[in-house]
């Protein structure tokens, strides 16, 4: 229940059940934003010496499984609303994995681990093509469309953040097909629609991109997937309705995407919802209002810790900048 809750974008009412979770488990996530920061450095750096061996074993203790599925299932959740948390669970489970020697369940935290990496962009490329390599030789061990999709999926999410539109986008693409043809895994599709869809904000395919959204959120509405249905009616998905002149439109699905978001912490999600109303408010002509929420949420976008991010730094410096460039031609 708390694993479904969190991919589909319940994430306080997914978070109530993780801390049920946990206890029964005997595991622990860290009270506070700053505590999360120590341990993924801590972990990060443990990492760093270990390495990525492991022992694959046969039979692996059964209940350092259990606390594998359940570190995915709160990493993976996690990872595209709340970074540093889920960044944080997943080093933590990534260790787990390395000791317990299940490749498959390792094929997955591997994953991950090269997206929440390559979000620092270029600084960390080394890192991330080699956490790359341990996927694509891991993914080599087994056969299955969908362990073969892991490697692609890493490769198009870490050349995203590195700005390789292109590679992203293809890799992206050949990932979704087959994921398509492995059941259980509507999440993984899901996320890598959505890497889909901003490659190709970034490459100019807008017509293409506009046709996309608007089949994904129909397809998320259908299926009550709030995580999807939410992410692509804002950040730059929005511009599927800009595209077409149609502002209140665009206006309307921030606000209904938001009414129905956690209202808990700052999301990625609430990043993504002020880059699309800045974005049509600069569209309408509207500099001034744009300027008035990046002077009320960029403190919270910095103590969100989304600056780190490499694409989060830029997308709002380049915004703040082409806020600041309106208002001046104004006046």
């Amino acid at each position: 229940a708390a694993e479904q809750l969190l991919r589909v974008g319940h994430i306080d009412e997914g978070m109530r059940q993780v801390g049920q979770l946990l206890r029964a488990a005997g595991m622990e996530m860290p009270r506070s934003l700053w505590a999360a920061v120590v341990s993924l450095l801590i972990r990060r750096v443990v990492l760093y010496f270990r390495g990525l061996s492991f022992k694959r074993r046969q039979a692996p203790d059964p209940q350092a499984l259990q606390k594998l599925d359940i570190g995915w299932a709160i990493a993976a959740g996690l990872s595209n609303c709340d970074v540093i948390r889920g960044a944080e669970f997943q080093a933590k489970t990534l260790l787990l994995a390395l000791k317990t020697g299940d490749a498959t369940r390792l094929l997955r935290f591997l994953t991950l681990e090269v997206g929440f990496v390559a979000s620092a962009g270029r600084r960390h490329a080394r890192r991330t093509a080699k956490l790359l390599k341990a996927v694509e030789k891991l993914s080599k061990d087994d056969d299955g469309d969908q362990l073969a999709a892991w490697p692609l999926m890493g490769t198009g999410v870490a050349a995203y953040f590195e700005g390789n539109w292109s590679l992203a986008y293809k890799s992206i693409v050949e990932a979704e097909k087959l994921y398509a043809k492995s059941p259980g895994t509507a999440w993984e599709r899901t996320t890598a629609s959505h890497y889909h869809i901003w490659s190709m904000v970034y490459m100019g395919k807008i017509d293409e991109m506009s046709r996309l959204v608007k089949l994904r959120l129909r397809e998320a509405l259908d299926r009550g997937d709030l995580y999807s249905a939410t992410d692509m009616r804002i950040f730059t998905s929005n511009l599927a309705w800009l595209a077409e002149d149609k502002v209140v439109e665009a206006r309307k699905h921030v606000q209904e995407a938001m009414d129905n978001w956690s209202k808990q912490g700052f999301h990625v999600q609430h990043y993504y919802a002020l880059f699309a109303e800045c974005n049509i408010d600069l569209y309408d002509g509207k500099a001034d209002q744009a300027w008035s929420r990046i002077l009320v949420d960029w403190d919270k976008v910095k103590k969100s810790l989304l600056l780190q991010v490499q694409t989060v730094f830029m997308e709002m410096h380049h915004l703040r900048a082409r806020i600041a460039l309106q208002l001046a031609s104004q006046k």
